[in-house]
């Protein structure tokens, strides 16, 4: 079967639409096209909800604390830690997965390196 540009164009009319409809502040705005990415990039539903879920349940410094919240919101990133390690192919012991407090922590780890 041979593929039209009205197939095309059907299939990424669909996809756009699927893509903005996860953005709340761009879903508010249906005419709106935010070009400023570069600066702030706008979140999807799904991050919005996860960081609202921990901000509001495990919200604690990383391994500065042994009280609950502090153990829940470590327990959080050694999860992503390994979750990443997995889809990276890396192993705990031979990993390239760093974590750090920002860009310029992490662009000095890696001149440094």
């Amino acid at each position: 079967m041979r593929t039209t540009s009205d197939d095309v164009i059907d299939r990424l009319t669909d996809w756009h639409r699927r893509l903005r409809v996860q953005f709340p502040i761009i879903e508010a705005d249906p005419g709106a096209a935010y070009l400023d990415s570069a600066a702030t990039t706008q979140k999807p539903a799904a991050v919005l909800d996860a960081v609202t879920e921990f901000l509001t349940t495990t919200n604690a410094n990383v391994g500065r604390g042994s009280y609950p919240w502090a153990t829940a919101t470590n327990a959080r990133i050694d999860a992503a830690r390994e979750q990443l390690r997995k889809v990276l192919g890396d192993t705990a012991t031979d990993s390239s997965v760093e974590f750090v407090s920002g860009t310029s922590h992490g662009l000095r780890a890696v001149a440094q390196d």
